[in-house]
């Protein structure tokens, strides 16, 4: 009975043995397939893009529009526009800011009319035109004069 179970093993092992195992080598390759699902996607894709964009360019042209009618307050009539004197040598700026370009220093005890008064950095700056430069000078640093 041995000698037969042993037999029998024997016998599976050399059938078992006796069958060549192949390794089968697959190719990836990358093939892309368009469906009508992906086209509907990136028509999508690209129909928000179109809306993003045009959203930011609408955005810019109102922020623009909103700055200009921030800057461009209605000058008054020359009846009733204020005037005002420098107290000392101030400088008339490009833009409403002390860290922008002096166009010109105005000497004390010169006379300005108002173009227009605008609020910048918490101060208020009175726009002006003197000897052809068009600026700016900080409101505290002139007088006002009653007509």
């Amino acid at each position: 009975m041995k000698i037969k179970l042993l037999f029998l093993i024997c016998l599976i092992c050399l059938g078992l043995s006796s069958c060549n195992k192949e390794v089968e080598q697959y190719e990836s390759k990358n093939i892309q397939v368009d469906s009508v699902f992906n086209k509907a996607e990136n028509q999508s894709k690209e129909n928000q893009n179109q809306q993003n964009q045009q959203d930011q360019n609408n955005k810019k042209q109102d922020d623009k529009a909103q700055q200009q009618t921030q800057q461009q307050a209605s000058p008054s009539n020359h009846t009733n526009q204020k005037k005002f004197k420098t107290v000392d040598t101030t400088n008339l700026r490009r833009n409403p800011t002390t860290n922008d370009e002096v166009l010109v220093s105005v000497p004390a005890s010169v006379e300005i009319e108002v173009i227009q008064e605008v609020n910048s950095e918490n101060e208020v700056w009175i726009k002006t035109k003197y000897n052809n430069s068009e600026g700016f000078i900080r409101k505290d640093l002139l007088e006002e004069i009653n007509n």
